[in-house]
Parts: C-alpha cells; sequence; structure tokens
C-alpha cells in the first residue's frame, strides 16, 4: 500500500510545475430534463459545444466533470451523466470552451479550468475593492414525481420543492451569502415529516462569508470547503488567507448527521490545508495537501490526508487526482495508526483533435451516500456496478451531422467471483432531412456476478417554435440474465417528454416514462416548474 502511495505521489509531484494548456470561457446551461439514462441541458446557443465535449458542474468552487455530450440541436444538448454524478432538474453545468488570452490589463481575469476554480490576483483585487457589485442567482422550483404499476403495488408520489441562492458581495457589501435547500414529503404520509422533519428537510448549503480583506475570507455555517470538497460540509467556521498563488485555511465545526444529514454537534471535526492555486497566462495549477481530524462524542473517530490536485499538462490535456490516507482508526474498539490509503481517483483528458476526444479514470473512492433517489430499478444497477474501477471512454465526429461514441468500464473486488464489465456505444444524426430532428441509436452491456444484461435504446429530439419547446420520444428494450436464479427480465420502456420555456427565466417540464414486462406495467410521471431570478 505504501509503494502504491509513493508512486502516485512521484506522478503527481512530476505534474505540479507543468502548465500548457490556454484559459477556458464558460458558457452556462441548465437541465431541462432527465430520463433514466440521459441528461438534458438547455443553453442560450450551443455554438461552441462540439459532441464528446464534457460538461462540469461547480460543486462549492470546484469544476467537476459531469455530463458527456452524445447530440446537440441549436439551443440544447443530450448527453449522459458520469459515474457517481447525480443531477436535478434546474441544476447549472458549465462549457468550458478554450480562448487565447490577451496581455493582461488592470482588470482582474478571472478563468475557469476543469476541477478547479480559479481565483482572481490579489493584486487586481485590491484595485476594485471600492467597486464590489452585487451578483445574485437565484432558482426556485416545485417538482411532482408519480410512481404507479398496473398491480398497485408500491405507488407514490412525491413533492420536491427547490431553492437555491447565491449572492455576492450584498449590497454591495463584503457579506456574500449563498444557500441550496430542499423539501421532500411522499403525498398522503405526511406524518413521517412530523416524525421527523429532517427526513424531509435538506440543507445541502447555507452559509455567509466575510471578506476581512481582499486575501482574508471568513465563512460560518454550512459549507463545502471547495479545497477539501472530498471532506463534505463543513458546519461551524472556516478561515482561508492568501499569499499570492499560495493559501492557508483552517476548519472547525461539525458533520452533518449520516443519517438524516441534520446538524449533529456531537460530530465535532477539525483541520487545516495548505494549497496551491495558481494561474498564468498558459494555464493553472491547483494543490491542496489537508489534514482532517473527526470525532464522535467526543472520542477520535477518524483521522486522515487529503490530496487534491489538478493540472494542464500540455495542450489538450488536463489531469485530476484525489486521495485519501487515513491516519487513525477506530474500528470496534481498535486503535490504528500506520498509513492507510482509503480512496484515491485519478483522470486524464485529451482531446486529440477537433473531431477526436479521449479520456480515461481510475476510482477507487469510498461509496457515496445518496440521501434522496428518483432513479429506476435498471439505472440503480448500473450505476452501482459503474461506481467503482477502470472506465475508458472515445468520442469521435467522422463526418458533419455524425457522432459516433463509447465507453466502457472494469471492476474487479476480491470478495466477488468474477469482474464486473460494463459497456455504452452509440451513433446519432443531428439533421434529418425534411423534419430538422436528430435520432441517436445506443446500446449498452452489462455483466456482473450476478446478471447479464443488455439494453438497446433509439430517441428522437427537436427544438420546436425557435426554442420555446423541447420534444423528445425515447424506446429501450431491456434483457436481463439473472445467472444466479436462473431467472430472467424483459422489458420494454417507451418515454416522451416536453419542456416548455414560458419566459426567459420560467420554464415547465412534462415528462412520461412506462415500463412494459410480461406481466406488469409501471408508469412514471414527472413535472416541474422553475423560477430563476
Amino acid at each position: 500500500m505504501l509503494n502504491r502511495f509513493s508512486f502516485i505521489w512521484g506522478i503527481l509531484l512530476f505534474s505540479m510545475p507543468l502548465a500548457g494548456q490556454n484559459a477556458s470561457t464558460v458558457l452556462e446551461g441548465v437541465v431541462s430534463f432527465k430520463s433514466s439514462q440521459n441528461i438534458y441541458l438547455k443553453f442560450a446557443s450551443t455554438q461552441q459545444i462540439k459532441v464528446g465535449d464534457t460538461l462540469f458542474i461547480s460543486q462549492n468552487g470546484i469544476e467537476k466533470p459531469a455530463v458527456v455530450v452524445h447530440h446537440l440541436s441549436s439551443i440544447s444538448c443530450m448527453g449522459s451523466a458520469l459515474p457517481g454524478i447525480t443531477l436535478e432538474v434546474g441544476d447549472r453545468v458549465n462549457h468550458l470552451a478554450p480562448v487565447v488570452l490577451q496581455k493582461i490589463d488592470p482588470e482582474p481575469i478571472v478563468e475557469h479550468a476543469p476541477a478547479t476554480v480559479l481565483t482572481p490576483k490579489i493584486d487586481s483585487i485590491e484595485k476594485l475593492q471600492d467597486q464590489r457589485k452585487q451578483k445574485l442567482y437565484g432558482r426556485l422550483s416545485v417538482a411532482n414525481y408519480s410512481n404507479m404499476s398496473s398491480a398497485h403495488t408500491n405507488d407514490s408520489e412525491r413533492m420536491r420543492y427547490t431553492f437555491n441562492l447565491d449572492v455576492k458581495n450584498l449590497n454591495g457589501s463584503k457579506f456574500s451569502i449563498q444557500n441550496y435547500i430542499t423539501f421532500n414529503h411522499t403525498m398522503h404520509h405526511w406524518q413521517e415529516v412530523m416524525d421527523n422533519l429532517n427526513s424531509a428537510l435538506k440543507i445541502y448549503n447555507l452559509a455567509v462569508d466575510y471578506a476581512v480583506t481582499p486575501s482574508l475570507t471568513i465563512s460560518a455555517g454550512r459549507k463545502i470547503n471547495r479545497y477539501i470538497s472530498n471532506v463534505g460540509a463543513i458546519d461551524g467556521f472556516q478561515v482561508e488567507k492568501r499569499f499570492g498563488g499560495f493559501l492557508v485555511g483552517a476548519v472547525a465545526g461539525s458533520r452533518p448527521d449520516y443519517q438524516d444529514y441534520s446538524f449533529n454537534p456531537n460530530l465535532f471535526q477539525f483541520g487545516g490545508y495548505i494549497g496551491q492555486d495558481k494561474q498564468t497566462e498558459k494555464g493553472y495549477v491547483q494543490t491542496t495537501l489537508g489534514i482532517m481530524e473527526q470525532k464522535n462524542h467526543g472520542l477520535t473517530d477518524r483521522r486522515f490526508a487529503y490530496f487534491q490536485h489538478s493540472n494542464a499538462l500540455v495542450k489538450n490535456i488536463v489531469l485530476f487526482t484525489s486521495f485519501e490516507v487515513d491516519l487513525f482508526q477506530n474500528i470496534n474498539g481498535k486503535e490504528t495508526t500506520s498509513p492507510s490509503l482509503s480512496s484515491v481517483y485519478l483522470s486524464l483528458r485529451y482531446r486529440v483533435s477537433r473531431n477526436l476526444s479521449l479520456s480515461g479514470s481510475y476510482d477507487a473512492r469510498k461509496n457515496i451516500i445518496y440521501y434522496e433517489s428518483y432513479k429506476s430499478f435498471i439505472d440503480q444497477l448500473i450505476e452501482d456496478e459503474t461506481r467503482q474501477g477502470l472506465r475508458f471512454n472515445v468520442n469521435y465526429r467522422p463526418f458533419k451531422y455524425v457522432n459516433i461514441g463509447a465507453n466502457a468500464g472494469y471492476r474487479f473486488q476480491a470478495s466477488e467471483s468474477r469482474a464486473s464489465k460494463n459497456a455504452y456505444g452509440y451513433i446519432s444524426y443531428s439533421q434529418i432531412p425534411w423534419i430538422k430532428a436528430s435520432a441517436t441509436g445506443s446500446i449498452t452491456l452489462l455483466q456482473t456476478p450476478y446478471l447479464n444484461g443488455l439494453v438497446y435504446g433509439l430517441r428522437l429530439n427537436k427544438d420546436l417554435f425557435e426554442g420555446k419547446f423541447y420534444l423528445e420520444l425515447e424506446g429501450r428494450k431491456v434483457d436481463y440474465q439473472y445467472g444466479q436464479f436462473e431467472s430472467a427480465l424483459q422489458q420494454n420502456i417507451l418515454g416522451t417528454h416536453i419542456t416548455w420555456r414560458i419566459l426567459r427565466k420560467l420554464s415547465l417540464s412534462l415528462s412520461y416514462e412506462g415500463t412494459f414486462d410480461n406481466t406488469r406495467t409501471y408508469t412514471r410521471v414527472y413535472a416541474n416548474v422553475i423560477k430563476r431570478f
């Protein structure tokens, strides 16, 4: 294990000084709809987006790869979420387009690159400290999820309310506020909410930042620190000081309750970190090393070191990695202090040409606990099998309007009799004659110790009335064989979705998905209203 750790450390030290990629401009989009296998997104324009591009989500300051684009129209695109990524309708995504930087002028240049959020140079900030301007983003949404079956077993109807607010420099002051809150409940089961409000109310982010000076910031509340994001949310205080391109920080507070994500003062934690966040005309480099101590009722529960690094190695190549090393463990009353590599993630993305991109990743992180899930049984199986292991992806555009892509994954665990393998391939044509619609055919292969399966899919989608409406029709055939029980699961799935952009910042989405097998019919209906401000 130590040799493995030393090998990874050596790779990172070798790559840290290198930087050769141009900076990026950001095109922001929003998730307009999610089917059981794909994500649909709206942009003001998709002119700068190419099939095969990776879209990113900003998770508390870190641009994290989230969606691979499979198909484009004038203002929307369709893609598949990367393993471990969960998106909801209304969530924001970013497309990072390379630009050639000009000579730096007195104004601050804020540039974004994958897997990091860049911070303007301190001297530029100081020149603008008297020119603070409030920037506000907000989103309100109300969604209804209905699940029904012909046997009327496990029928349910759920409501989800979401409030997201991000205000920079409130009223031109040094204060900034941010929150992300959801409220979920099952219809006709209000007593569950009365018994435990935290089972329905989820506060993922609720914090206030105060810029004491341009280089010193204090935060209070629930917040994920962008430089030690794997630690998760911290309920308490955070302090960060910058020294040019270097930084040092400290955190103290508690962890959210691991059962319902509520405030739990018994889970006290504290720690510190040092790092580098440097932007040049050629590219960027971001590195963080932190140590955390986590308590449980006053006793040490876990002590670990966290390392995160992202870098533009050469032109068109981006590296991101993070890993954790346990320095103390207390399992069933037995304490250990020997270093142990508990999780590691490595990814490399290479854009060979305008029409060809390659990427690969190795993921051995511990399973992430998700508190909410609306995915179907089939998709949950796929997600469970692709969360860890090796993964490779290729996207190619051989001709105008034609795109081909594939990805494959492999995972082996000592506790399993054989390895788990999965593969996905697609081909799409974006300009069908006469109807000006887009079509995509796909196939998914899954092999695990307990099942073998194939999923065939065909999708047709089109923008209507200059982007006011978006329409999609989809069909899938599922054929799974459970080896252990010698039973089969065969299903036909039909779905449709429509999004109506009522106003520039007001939209309505409706979708239907019907699943048909030999004995039963399952129906899922989804409706969502989103208001942005």
